[in-house]
């Protein structure tokens, strides 16, 4: 049997990490990597956002996918700002690029080779 405590500890923790994300956050409201990721690697095959769903989750991200026959990675950007905070976002911060088949995590390095290849294959 779990101790009483125990049925409040996982929640607490939850409570803690979602506050200190959300605080750095909102301390670094000055800096997008959505628009620069854009403008280098160019408009996704498909995007896709939390900013409107109903309800709305506390920690809203957007979701850019990028296909060709041998690619299809998922750029994953949180909205910076505080909790709650209504759309619009004005600024989001890269967390992650992953796998949208498998939804492994891609390393640095594997996804801008993957990127680039992207890129040459569309100016050709």
């Amino acid at each position: 049997m779990i101790p009483m405590w125990g049925r409040f500890l996982q929640p607490l923790v939850l409570l803690i990490a979602i506050s200190f994300l959300t605080s750095n956050v909102a301390m670094a409201q000055d800096r997008d990597d959505l628009a620069p990721f854009l403008s280098k690697w160019g408009a996704p095959n498909s995007q896709d956002s939390t900013e409107y769903d109903q309800p709305r989750p506390p920690l809203v991200t957007k979701f850019l996918v990028y296909r060709t026959p041998s690619l299809d990675l998922r750029a994953d950007f949180l909205a910076l700002g505080h909790v709650g905070d209504p759309p619009p976002y004005h600024a989001w911060r890269l967390i992650g690029i992953q796998d949208n088949r498998t939804n492994a995590v891609v390393d640095a390095g594997k996804a801008l080779e993957l990127l680039r290849a992207r890129l040459a294959t569309k100016h050709h």
